[in-house]
């Protein structure tokens, strides 16, 4: 949203997706299909990048993946708050070095390389979360996930 320029969360709506009753229904329709409870999560940290920051801290332990899927339980399902403290217990539960964590977590290296991989994403066109790119192409949202799959599938390759 800071290499946009503005955020479509603030301020009037700029169309009927983000009213929040729209975006409420929408959510727990998603819920529904994944069939997992639905729960509104917490507010998220006032530092954005806290949970990007933590997640590429996990991927120096080589343990990106399990570490975002710990934190999307984190906050979808448990509905915790998410503060350093919370990020370093996440670690903690897939036994992660907690000391390498929270070295890394707050280094200037961690917060450089977040900051690259923003820009990257921001000069391929991504806009919003989750963006997924397969060499050019790029699919957005979560409900492109089905398009992305049968694109990795082998069936469209257009």
């Amino acid at each position: 949203m800071n290499l946009r320029g503005a955020s479509p969360f603030r301020g009037a709506p700029l169309s009927g997706q983000y009213e929040w009753d729209y975006r409420r229904r929408d959510a727990a329709a998603w819920a529904e299909y994944y069939r997992i409870p639905f729960a509104e999560p917490k507010p998220l940290p006032k530092d954005h990048r806290l949970m990007a920051r933590a997640c590429h801290a996990a991927g120096l332990q080589g343990a990106l993946r399990p570490y975002c899927e710990a934190m999307f339980r984190a906050v979808f399902v448990s509905n915790e708050d998410i503060d350093e403290q919370t990020c370093v217990a996440i670690a903690s539960r897939i036994k992660l070095d907690a000391r390498q964590f929270v070295e890394a977590i707050g280094s200037s290296a961690v917060n450089e390389r977040l900051t690259a991989s923003a820009r990257r994403a921001f000069e391929r066109g991504a806009f919003g979360v989750p963006t997924f790119f397969v060499g050019d192409r790029m699919f957005w949202g979560n409900d492109r996930l089905v398009l992305l799959e049968h694109y990795l599938s082998g069936r469209d390759r257009r």
